[in-house]
């Protein structure tokens, strides 16, 4: 994850030397001094928004290795103990107290679950 925040980061610098040496109309006047447009540089709201984007996307990331993590705990019923199959019906179902209710699908699934082959 580091690596990709030096990535991410090195991305917003290089838009952010762009904007500043190419779209910014400060650095081209002639009628201030170096002093002057080092002020109106710091003054600039550049970094609020660079801060603004590498924060989001540092919150977004956290958000999906939370996903990834809850993602890699389901356990498929089809490969669960706790799923049962009701031979006159044709059903599937869970036989945990505090499972999935009613009738199981290939795909349902949950994080309760545990799967035929864990000891």
């Amino acid at each position: 994850m580091k690596s990709e925040k030096n990535e991410m980061q090195e991305v917003i610098l290089k838009m952010m030397e762009h904007i500043c040496d190419n779209l910014c109309v400060h650095p081209k006047r002639t009628d201030i001094a170096e002093e002057e447009l080092e002020n109106i540089c710091a003054d600039c709201e550049m970094d609020q928004y660079v801060g603004n984007i590498l924060n989001t996307y540092d919150r977004l990331n956290g958000q999906q290795c939370r996903i990834d993590e809850t993602k890699s705990r389901i356990v498929w019923c089809e490969d669960c103990e706790y799923c049962s199959y009701q031979k006159l019906t044709n059903t599937y179902w869970c036989r945990l107290c505090n499972g999935i209710d009613g009738d199981l699908e290939p795909w349902d699934g949950c994080t309760r679950g545990k799967r035929r082959n864990e000891v």
